[in-house]
């Protein structure tokens, strides 16, 4: 019976239109639920913006404004008029100067005459001196003060409200006013008040930029009296927040409040309002919650148009990638059949120019490689083989050394040669740490030794002309250090630097621990030196001397060697002067415990 593969177009399909599905529906029901939020979030937060900003204009021209009532309180010259029972013109004249000059000297007073009127009288109401930008219809007389407010102790503070200017010739133009009493300076009694009207057009100037809601309503509160703005008219009326409710809407001016209210025709409101800083003055916005799901309803069948295209655009992006991955995966499929039976000739039909063919060619790369592996491992196979037989070989050759090496060292002992012995021990054992040079490391101590029976050979050689001085605290002896990282640099300094200056000189070595745990090794000679391009030259290629008693370890060699093992922060650096000496750094990292380490790598 055939086998029936299960199509991976048909599931491709499936599964595309299934997750196009699934996105789509909880796009929905999650945007349902929280568009709504959103979008009240948005309009409150855009209501408070542009009140917001329409309130600073308002607050900045009215606190300049301000300023001269202030001003007009505490002047010397208000005190002294107040206060002068004898009516004495020079007084007069002096208060007129001066509030004259203070509104010379306000940057808000002349734009659109913004300052129709300040006056300051007495107690009593029968003296009075007013500057501002007025044309009356009735003269401002001690009868005729009263028409312009509440002059008494029971007078609200701050500002006032809005009212038709009572004394003006031809235009019923509103003025936004306030009475402030003046105290006396000895007993706070009131000894006289200031009277500020200024144009309304203070508040409604800066609303001319401001963006009015179609279903909602702006209302400006000045003390405790509330106006509707309408059409730049600011008509009086009663306002009733009933059923107030703080929701969790956030503001973002910490002085804005919002709050919902039941309106008197019924129905919720939202209200935003912003005070003009700390004038007493707030503005207000209102309107009906219903704005809010008029909002949410435009977004949401936008929503809803974008969440099908989304639909329709995976359904069309399913058939596509089915058509144009069915072809590709077929012909993959029997490359990789073909390679799994034995064929691993490359396939130049499958290496497309796209995704699809990057995998043919890595998938012919991989047959090529396999094929070239297993020769390789063929190959590799009988290389070892005769490898293993050349090393039986040359295990008889250190034997035969060491046997050689100790009949020679007890025949001059017997003879009474010291010389000798003393030279065939120091080689012999010099010998078997050759054999032994697969150990990875050994303690600073016993790399020390294996340098003292170098220096041994070294002065027979030289006839005791080349001395050596080890300067290593003890406490540094037991550290562990890669296997033949001295010996070399000593083998250098004496070559390169102490038998070309004549054969005669000193080989020192020292060590210690720097700042940031690691040990340094310093080997110095006081040979000939090197010049900076023999420095760099060391580090270009391996510097092991064709005569060295080590062939392949030369300083290349042992900078290389311990970077690879433990990074490139570590090595070899090399400081000389031509003619005077050459130090060679060797930086490892430092690490304690060598005889249990060496005993561990041993094992």
């Amino acid at each position: 019976m055939r086998k029936i593969h299960r199509s991976i177009k048909i599931r491709l399909t499936f599964v595309t239109v299934a997750f196009s599905l699934f996105v789509t529906v909880t796009l929905v029901v999650f945007s349902l639920v929280q568009l709504q939020q959103v979008v009240r979030t948005n309009l409150l937060q855009s209501v408070e913006f542009n009140l917001h900003l329409v309130a600073e204009l308002m607050q900045r021209d009215i606190e300049y404004l301000d300023r001269l009532r202030v001003s007009a309180i505490n002047q010397p010259q208000t005190a002294r008029f107040l206060l002068d029972e004898y009516e004495n013109a020079r007084h007069i004249r002096d208060l007129h100067t001066r509030l004259s000059e203070e509104m010379m000297q306000n940057p808000v007073v002349y734009r659109d005459l913004r300052l129709r009127r300040l006056v300051v009288t007495d107690s009593e109401l029968s003296r009075r001196v007013q500057v501002g930008f007025f044309t009356d219809r009735i003269p401002l007389m001690p009868q005729t003060l009263h028409l312009l407010g509440n002059f008494s102790e029971s007078a609200p503070t701050g500002w006032t409200g809005i009212k038709i200017d009572p004394l003006a010739t031809h235009t019923a133009e509103p003025v936004l006013y306030t009475i402030s009493p003046v105290l006396h300076g000895a007993n706070g009694g009131i000894i006289g008040y200031v009277y500020l009207a200024v144009s309304t057009n203070v508040i409604s100037q800066p609303l001319s930029g401001y963006r009015f809601l179609d279903e909602g309503n702006l209302y400006l509160r000045v003390g405790d009296v509330n106006y509707q703005i309408l059409d730049g008219q600011f008509i009086e009326v009663a306002l009733d927040f009933a059923d107030v409710r703080e929701g969790d809407d956030v503001a973002l001016n910490a002085a804005t409040e919002i709050f919902s209210f039941q309106g008197n025709q019924g129905g919720r409101y939202l209200a935003v309002l912003s005070p003009l800083g700390q004038t007493g003055i707030y503005l207000t916005q209102t309107f009906p919650t219903g704005l809010v799901l008029q909002e949410t309803y435009l977004v949401v069948r936008l929503f809803l148009l974008i969440c099908l295209g989304v639909f329709i655009l995976g359904v069309l992006i399913a058939l596509y990638l089915s058509r144009i991955i069915n072809r590709p995966v077929r012909q993959i499929g029997r490359q990789v059949q073909a390679i799994a039976g034995g064929d691993f000739s490359p396939n130049p039909h499958i290496e497309w120019d796209d995704e699809f063919g990057e995998i043919g060619r890595g998938i012919n790369q991989l047959a090529r490689d396999v094929d070239a592996l297993i020769k390789s491992r063929l190959e590799s196979e009988k290389r070892k083989r005769d490898l293993e037989y050349k090393m039986l070989q040359s295990q008889i050759n250190p034997h035969f050394l060491y046997n050689s090496l100790n009949s020679i060292k007890w025949m001059a002992t017997i003879q009474n040669a010291t010389g000798i012995a003393e030279i065939t021990v120091s080689l012999s054992r010099l010998l078997k740490s050759v054999a032994k040079i697969d150990r990875a490391v050994v303690p600073l101590a016993q790399e020390l030794a294996l340098l003292e029976d170098y220096f041994v050979i070294s002065r027979y050689r030289y006839g005791g002309s080349i001395t050596s001085k080890v300067d290593v605290p003890h406490g540094l002896m037991d550290c562990v250090i890669p296997i033949f990282t001295l010996q070399p640099i000593v083998e250098n300094a004496i070559f390169h630097g102490i038998e070309a200056n004549g054969g005669i000189g000193t080989v020192t070595v020292s060590a210690c621990v720097t700042d940031d745990n690691a040990l340094e090794i310093t080997v110095e000679d006081n040979g000939i030196g090197m010049d900076d391009d023999t420095i760099r030259s060391v580090f270009e290629t391996d510097s092991g001397d064709n005569r060295s008693l080590f062939q392949k370890v030369g300083i290349y060699n042992v900078h290389t060697r311990i970077q690879y093992e433990f990074g490139a922060s570590y090595g070899l650096r090399i400081q000389s002067r031509p003619g005077e000496f050459t130090r060679v750094i060797v930086r490892l990292p430092y690490q304690e415990g060598g005889a249990a380490h060496v005993k561990a790598v041993d094992g």
